[in-house]
């Protein structure tokens, strides 16, 4: 189909779902290809024209709308002119067929999800001036294997390389400041440097990328995003900022070939499942500073073998060393007044644990199942122990209950099979139910002298 000479807009929906429609060809004078209101799918003047194979875009076309060309999913090729400025948000959504595409030389923004789920598109040439890749530019480009990033870009959008799996390689230039959220999730990179002058990356930015072996984070960074490098199982070596105040939330869960990391010396907090199932973790120091460490921040690092916890924590919080089998010692602080629940729970490998006087709370299975735990001593202004705390503690030779104690918890020290010694405080104690069950000693009071 050739267009009528003389024609300067092709309207938004024109074609749309002329699913027999093969070939078009537009004159000179059409400048833009324009989208209805309205923001679906249906808007774009080609979208769902699923037989197009070749369309001629005239030279001096500066604009191609919203999903102009979504769903053309037989378009293999097609030539953008050099005076285009404009390319809006999904123009080539889901042409599954285009294998190949060079931007002009003007364009310095690409609109969102531009080219996503192009599964075949193994190529793409970026126009020099381009200073932005949009939200989900090229999401689920399955087949990209190169692309060369512009000297003037600055943002990386959310989304951008989403799942793009036979992505290997990629330099990002020094003039790029942010890195959006999910932007390389599940791509196949397997090192990449970061430049100097970045400042932000988002959440779950590396999110899966399995071949990622090696990454060094810039000075310049001043936020990472949760989930940055969650489920990097590749990963073996990071340098973290060294102005870097917080690690967030998920950020190397599922890291299994990372082996040792230096903290910053200035980092305030460890976010929740942080290093959780980092099960190649060995060692890690703690730098003075550090003031929180979230739930489940260390839980099932099966090779962490000992830690040295800082002088300003003053709670251990839920879960955090769970699972941890191979953590034998443990140097809690001065200051620490709260133990959370299950926070060493089946850390199999713990042989004993002195408790500061400052301990107020043991939280529920705190020491549950530490089977190797052969002497703890107690605060003494500790009033309640937990449910469960010492559950299958079966190493635990002997007890000395604190003289404040006033309330042991359900199954406090059930299936404590080699507590033979327990030495209940003088002043009277409500004991949960089966709170000694299948211990071989008796629970006593001490002697009390007479004058």
């Amino acid at each position: 189909m050739t267009v009528p000479l003389g024609t300067i807009v092709i309207a938004g929906a024109a074609f749309r779902g002329c699913t027999g429609l093969a070939q078009v060809t537009l004159p000179d004078t059409v400048a833009a290809i324009e989208s209805e209101e309205g923001g679906d799918v249906d808007v774009g003047a080609f979208s769902g024209c699923s037989s197009l194979t070749a369309i001629t875009l005239p030279p001096n076309l500066t604009k191609i709308g919203w999903y102009a060309f979504s769903g053309c999913r037989s378009l293999s090729e097609i030539t953008l002119p050099a005076g285009l400025t404009e390319l809006g948000p999904d123009a080539f959504y889901g042409c599954t067929s285009l294998s190949a595409v060079t931007l002009p030389p003007n364009l310095t923004g690409l609109g969102e999800y531009a080219f996503c789920e192009c599964r075949s598109l193994s190529l793409v040439t970026l126009p020099p001036n381009l200073t932005e890749i949009g939200q989900g530019a090229f999401e689920e480009c399955r087949s990209l294997r190169e692309i060369t990033l512009p000297p003037k870009l600055t943002e990386i959008g959310g989304d951008a390389f989403f799942e793009c799996r036979s992505l290997r390689e990629l330099t990002l230039p020094p003039s790029l400041t942010k890195i959006g959220y999910l932007a390389f999730q599940g791509t196949s990179l397997s090192k990449i440097t970061l430049p100097p002058n970045l400042t932000e990356i988002g959440q779950s930015a590396f999110f899966r990328c399995t071949f990622l072996s090696e990454i060094t984070l810039p000075p310049s960074l001043t936020k990472i995003g949760g989930g940055t490098f969650e489920q990097c199982t590749s990963l073996s070596k990071i340098t973290l900022p060294p102005n870097l105040v917080e690690i967030g939330e998920d950020m190397f869960i599922g890291c299994s070939s990372l082996t040792t990391i230096t903290l910053p010396p200035n980092l305030a907090r460890i976010g929740q499942s942080a290093f959780r199932e980092c099960i190649s973790l060995r060692e890690i120091t703690l730098p003075q500073s550090l003031t929180k460490i979230g739930e489940h921040a260390f839980s099932g690092c099966k090779s962490l073998s000992e830690i040295i916890l800082p002088p300003k924590l003053t709670e251990i919080a839920q879960s955090v060393f769970y699972g941890c089998v191979s953590l034998s010692e443990v140097t809690l602080p001065p200051s620490l007044t709260e133990i959370g629940v299950q926070a060493f729970l089946e850390c199999t490998s713990l042989r004993d644990v002195t408790l500061p006087s400052t301990l107020a709370v043991i939280g529920m299975s705190a020491f549950h199942g530490c089977s190797s735990l052969t002497e703890i001593t107690l605060p003494p202004n500790l009033a309640e122990i937990g449910e469960e705390t010492f559950f299958e503690c079966t190493s635990l030779g002997k007890i000395t209950l604190p003289p404040n104690l006033t309330e042991i918890g359900v199954q406090a020290f059930r299936e404590c099979t080699s507590l033979s010694d327990i030495t209940l405080p003088a002043g009277p104690v409500v004991i949960g139910s089966q709170a000694f069950d299948g211990c071989p000693g008796t629970p006593r009071r001490p002697l009390v002298s007479s004058s």
